[in-house]
């Protein structure tokens, strides 16, 4: 499936507003929380930070990331929301794979994200590590949280 959408920013409001109900709908909704509760204000500043969208030929959105600069070398990976239907298809790898490859044109050198406990795999997979416990989001969810480095080899 991840081959037949594009990974890009959204283009137009409608598709940054379905990439923020996406969000809502994957990461808060089960778990009562308000729609709105899925924004920060990293998400008013598009140059503090970077949200891409998995969309189709119709414009659906099937899935979305953000990345952000924490500080001058490191970046998080937050938000990240695929619609149930595209799981298992390289979606979420797909904009994975975006994020990485901005974090890099950033000149970033690593990437840190809190995981949930049902995703960890997911990451591992793509190379993070895990570096300990993160806040336990809503009192229910734990998270850990992980690393990876971006830093290329040097050449000899």
């Amino acid at each position: 499936m991840a081959d037949q959408l594009e990974i890009r920013p959204p283009r137009t409001p409608s598709e940054r507003e379905a990439a923020f109900h996406l969000r809502w709908r994957i990461l808060r909704e089960r778990w009562q929380q308000p729609p709105g509760s899925e924004r920060d204000d990293l998400d008013a500043d598009e140059e503090a930070s970077f949200l891409v969208v998995a969309v189709d030929a119709a414009g659906q959105v099937w899935g979305t990331g953000r990345l952000h600069r924490l500080d001058a070398t490191t970046g998080q990976i937050r938000y990240m929301a695929v619609d149930p239907r595209a799981r298992g298809r390289s979606v979420g790898r797909a904009i994975l794979d975006a994020l990485e490859a901005e974090a890099v044109r950033w000149g970033l050198e690593r990437l840190v994200l809190n995981a949930r406990e049902g995703v960890v795999g997911f990451y591992q997979r793509a190379g993070y590590v895990i570096r300990g416990p993160a806040p336990t989001l809503f009192g229910v969810i734990p998270h850990h949280r992980m690393e990876k480095s971006l830093a290329q080899p040097a050449r000899a």
